[in-house]
């Protein structure tokens, strides 16, 4: 039987790390933690302290009075790249740049100067983390004072608010919207200045224009949002403090040079034909070919008790890479089927004497609970659950990677059966190795790479490999090919060079969070768990990409999720990068396994880089972020590329029968005449999953009375709507929202408003006259007819006549009239001239053309009003 003799390439998966906790101690923030990029100068070092500092200590006098002496910054911990001299270092830490809340580097891909926060989840909850460029903190900002701007990007990240101001250019929200008093007036929305003194509260709150907060955050205003935080409900009003300073230097990633292999060799390692193969496999691979030169490796086996099979060996030589190779255990051990993961790591942490990690691999087939955090006492350890049943917990192992900054790699047991035994899928034997790969980079930062796209058709499989060109490698090059035993095939490699295979684009990777984390997918009665994901490749991320999610629980229920970066659903923002999508279609709580797959959308895929811009900055530095990200230039394609990641997560609390259909986000309008176009991209049946039963279009008016009308024809959550109707009444403003029903009845939240009125003298087509019918023919009419008959007739009788002599035409005393030979005019007589010609053109009604172009006040398609001069060119778009 043939099996999947080559897996599709896989990106190596990246968890997205998470920021460091902030707590609030005594009306002050403590264990904030801002992390300077490496990609940064080190000759400004100190500069770009003293910039965070002063920044910092100006943002919390303005804090504690925006929250009515409630709250400040307090301890601060500034991080600098290792290897850096800076003045005021005072120790390490393994807090790396990636993990920090306040993360300070170079001009963003997206947002350019701009401030920024990552915040893809929903009104009121934490951000992600907030990112400042260095020119923000070095030179003069046009943005307002920098203490200031950190407060507005606290308050999104910490209280997860949404900015109380519209965005230049934006379709669902513009900087200003029309009034409609009789002059159509622009009207900003924005309730303060760029500075902040007060956040805008109930009274200066503008709730009927289209802002994120109002859409997102139901109307209320940023005070609003900021008191119902525990942050607020906790604290009561308390004398300002001051932050306090200290700066350390992220440890040197020393770890990845010296590593221990600690395996568990007990019975269930060997359940299966294949399992304990793959590993032993996986192993020896590293060993021999994978590690780089220098690394040095021991090897620690454990049941119940742990031994040590090498000490630590320096892979400088092929002889030394052979010899620890030859010392992997060729078979699990059939003594015991107890384990002591405690007294592996023990011995471990031996062999390695004083520094490095180690990489524990053991089976997590059923429930094991030890303290492991203890047991490892600060040295990191790389949990590789293989062989891992999706519905047995693994907390354990994950509290024991959190202690010291490492992953988990779940590896699910997924044993195939191939008629003469069941094995093990190949597919985990790739996995194993990728793992380790993974750890190796992420400690290291150097690595084998697999850039790889593959293709297969029956038995014929092609694989393109690229190589960049501004990659330096070494002369000799390494390809893995995995395929079962029991193929019953011959298998046949053929190696081309690039003059005979097209090469694909790869090397992306795809990070992967959720809402809280992969290990706390929370049900609550109201809510599902939202996954996110980003493709990319460091500092560039992809856009345009077609993503999606399949997550299996432990009753193997399997959902597939669409994930999107269009700004409706469950993703906050379009087109900054990250994809979002529900955890929609589970029943069942316990361990899950998250696979997420990525393409290139059929060449539609585009790369936006270091040097791609976003918006323009204007003076309230509002780029960031409306409903949409744009780009000023086109972005370059992100090559082909076919990506697969699978990890684990935790599903937790109690899942809900029944969802409700989402929120459309992105409604718009038109008119024509008495109707009204409205159009807006389909929610779903559940949230963003699916397809809703019906969709209810209300109008209301000023009085708040209401008019809906219901559409039953929907389409698929993502799909584009269109939605034609007439205005209940003319010479009446009308305020228009869309909301979904699904199928048992429930309602969903409404949409965005938008805003239409249409004149009643607008309403009336102008008449358009019947035709003429046909005048009958009068008497005169038809006597000129005749006339024209027989002169028709005559002049072909003469014709025809001349026509027979024409031989003798001169004596024809026809022919003689015809030619004038026989009348002569006399010479002094003057030809009559002839009358003027009369005009046939009626002119009524037509106006002289001056040149001029008319005044009649012009009908408006597009949203957007210009003004100013055109070396001062300022535009508002307003709603309509």
């Amino acid at each position: 039987m043939w099996q999947k003799t080559i897996a599709v390439a896989l990106a190596l998966l990246c968890q997205l790390a998470r920021a460091q906790v902030v707590t609030v101690e005594g009306n002050a923030y403590k264990g904030l933690v801002v992390s300077i990029s490496k990609d940064l100068q080190e000759a400004l070092c100190d500069e770009y302290i003293e910039g965070i500092k002063n920044m910092l200590t100006s943002g919390s006098s303005l804090l504690h009075a925006a929250t009515e002496g409630r709250l400040s910054f307090g301890e601060v911990t500034i991080v600098v790249p290792e290897g850096w001299t800076c003045h005021w270092v005072a120790g390490t830490t393994d807090v790396a740049w990636d993990r920090a809340n306040l993360r300070v580097g170079p001009l963003h891909s997206v947002f350019g100067q701009n401030p920024w926060t990552q915040q893809p989840r929903g009104c009121g909850e934490l951000g992600d983390f907030m990112y400042f460029p260095e020119s923000f903190l070095l030179e003069n900002s046009t943005l307002g004072s920098r203490g200031s701007v950190f407060v507005h990007e606290w308050a999104k990240y910490r209280w997860g608010v949404f900015e109380e101001y519209g965005h230049r250019a934006d379709p669902i929200f513009p900087s200003a919207t029309r009034s409609y008093d009789g002059n159509e007036t622009l009207r900003h929305t924005y309730c303060t200045d760029g500075e902040v003194v007060n956040f805008c509260n109930s009274e200066t709150h503008v709730a009927d224009v289209p802002t994120k907060t109002n859409l997102l955050c139901e109307k209320r205003s940023t005070w609003e949002v900021i008191q119902s935080h525990p942050d607020i409900t906790g604290t009561s009003s308390a004398p300002s403090t001051s932050p306090t300073f200290t700066v350390k230097q992220l440890k040197a990633q020393t770890t990845g040079n010296k590593l221990v292999f600690l395996l568990d060799v007990t019975p269930p390692m060997g359940i299966g034909s294949d399992t304990w193969n793959y590993l032993r496999d996986s192993v020896k691979e590293f060993i021999l070919v994978e590690a780089t030169d220098g690394m040095q490796v021991g090897l620690v086996s454990f049941t119940n008790t742990a031994t040590k099979v090498s000490d630590l060996v320096t892979l400088d030589t092929p002889s030394n890479r052979e010899s620890l190779a030859g010392k992997v255990p060729n078979l699990p051990t059939e003594d015991t089927q107890t384990k002591n993961v405690a007294a592996g790591i023990t011995k471990a942490k031996e062999v390695l004497g004083g520094e490095g990690m180690v990489i524990l691999v053991t089976e997590n087939m059923k429930s094991h609970s030890e303290d492991l955090v203890a047991a490892a006492g600060g040295t990191p350890v790389w949990p590789v659950l293989y062989p891992h049943l999706i519905e047995v917990s693994y907390a354990s192992y994950q509290s024991l990677a959190d202690a010291s900054g490492a992953s988990v790699f779940p590896i699910e047991n997924n044993v195939v059966d191939v008629g003469a035994a069941n094995i093990q899928s190949v597919d985990n034997r790739v996995a194993l190795s990728r793992c380790l790969l993974d750890i190796q980079y992420q400690t290291q930062g150097d690595s084998l790479q697999e850039i790889v796209s593959s293709s297969c058709a029956g038995k014929e499989c092609q694989i393109s490999l690229e190589v960049p060109t501004n990659t330096n490698y070494q002369q000799t090059f390494h390809i893995e090919v995995y395929f079962t035993r029991y193929d019953n095939s011959n298998l046949k490699i053929t190696v081309r060079d690039p003059a005979g295979t097209a090469i694909e684009s790869g090397g992306y990777d795809i990070k992967l969070w959720s809402s809280l984390d992969l290990q706390h997918l929370e049900y609550t009665s109201n809510s599902a768990p939202t996954l996110f994901a980003m493709v990319g490749d460091g500092d560039s991320h992809v856009v345009d990409a077609s993503v999606t999610a399949t997550v299996t629980d432990s009753a193997q229920n399997t959902a597939v999720l669409v994930m999107r970066d269009d700004g409706t659903g469950a993703d906050v923002t379009g087109n900054d990068g990250v994809y979002s999508a529900y955890l929609i279609g589970l029943s069942q709580t316990g361990s899950a396994s998250v696979q997420v797959a990525a393409n290139d959308n059929g060449g539609s895929a585009k790369l936006v880089t270091a040097t791609r811009r976003a918006a323009p900055v204007d003076i309230n530095g509002q780029s960031c972020c409306g409903s949409q990200i744009t780009f000023q230039t086109n972005l370059p394609s992100a090559g082909t590329f076919t990506l697969t990641s699978e990890n684990a997560g935790e599903v937790t609390g109690t899942i809900p029968p029944n969802f409700p259909p989402g929120r459309v986000t992105d409604l718009r309008s038109s008119l024509t005449f008495s109707q009204v176009i409205l159009t807006f991209t389909a929610p779903g049946d559940d949230l963003d999953q699916g397809t809703a039963a019906r969709y209810d279009v209300n109008f209301k008016r000023d009085d708040n009375t209401i008019t809906t009308y219901s559409s039953n024809e929907t389409q698929e959550a993502g799909m584009l709507v269109t939605i034609t109707t007439q205005l209940p009444d003319c010479d009446v403003l009308f305020h228009i929202t869309v909301s979904a029903t699904d199928s048992q009845s429930v309602q969903g939240k409404e949409s965005n408003e938008v805003r239409e009125m249409v004149s009643c003298s607008a309403t009336e087509t102008p008449p358009i006259d019947p035709p003429n019918p046909p005048t009958p023919l009068g008497t005169g009419a038809i006597v000129g007819i005749v006339i024209g008959v027989i002169l028709f007739l005559v002049i072909l009788a003469i014709g025809i006549y001349l026509f027979m002599n024409r031989g003798n035409l001169d004596d024809l005393w026809l022919w003689q009239m015809l030619t004038c030979r026989c009348l002569r005019k006399p010479k002094n007589e003057k030809l009559s001239q002839p009358p003027p010609p009369r005009s046939t053109i009626n002119e009524v009604g037509l106006p002289p053309y001056s040149g001029e172009p008319s005044h009649d006040p012009p009908h408006i398609y597009e949203n957007v009003a210009y003004y100013g001069s055109q070396d001062d060119q300022h535009h508002e778009q307003f709603y309509n």
